[in-house]
């Protein structure tokens, strides 16, 4: 739902029903329990508890898959930086980036690699955050490329809410004085140019 407060509501419903029959640690309720974290991070709820408590639970459990830690702690990254607290910023990204490193796919890590650049950045290490961007970049240039083999249309679909990565990218590599290296990336994000 684009609404916070009904996706809230329907959050706390949600939650109230995987209580009922699992066990506080059990992996679809901490799920949920992260769901709800990202939509009070979406909804700018203060403090946005949820993510406390996903965490907690996390930590209390004996096993939890690497695809669940990388999002605990990918929430827990955007919330230090909404916060303005680049040093949990920092260790909760590389938190995330490790687990998504586990997984060894590209879609959680790209993620995590911008992730981990954008901490590095607020932490005024622009030599880093550019390394992490370029990882970032790279693992999207191997989601989209069979997209682009398939339908130039669905790539574009695709790359349509992670742009900011590539410009970001650019702009951390333009402030470096490195044009050609940032130029290289605004052509990565034209899918119109992928012919080659």
């Amino acid at each position: 739902s684009s609404d916070p407060a009904a996706a809230l509501g329907a959050g706390t419903e949600a939650m109230q029903l995987y209580q009922g029959g699992l066990s506080p640690t059990h992996p679809l309720a901490i799920r949920a329990l992260n769901g709800r974290c990202a939509q009070e991070l979406s909804g700018d709820v203060p403090g946005a508890p949820s993510c406390d408590e996903a965490a907690n639970r996390l930590a209390a459990a004996r096993y939890a898959d690497p695809m669940l830690r990388q999002a605990v702690a990918e929430n827990l990254a955007e919330r230090a930086a909404r916060q303005r607290d680049s040093v949990q910023m920092e260790s909760r990204a590389l938190e995330s980036l490790a687990a998504a490193a586990t997984l060894g796919t590209p879609d959680p890590v790209w993620r995590a690699s911008y992730l981990m650049a954008r901490a590095q950045q607020a932490q005024q290490q622009p030599a880093l955050a550019i390394f992490f961007g370029k990882q970032a970049v790279d693992q999207l240039q191997l989601l989209r490329r069979p997209l682009f083999e398939v339908d130039a249309r669905l790539d574009a679909a695709f790359l349509r809410d992670k742009i900011d990565v590539y410009r970001t990218l650019a702009n951390w590599l333009l402030d470096a004085d490195r044009l050609d290296e940032a130029l290289e990336v605004l052509q990565l994000m034209k899918s119109e140019e992928r012919n080659d």
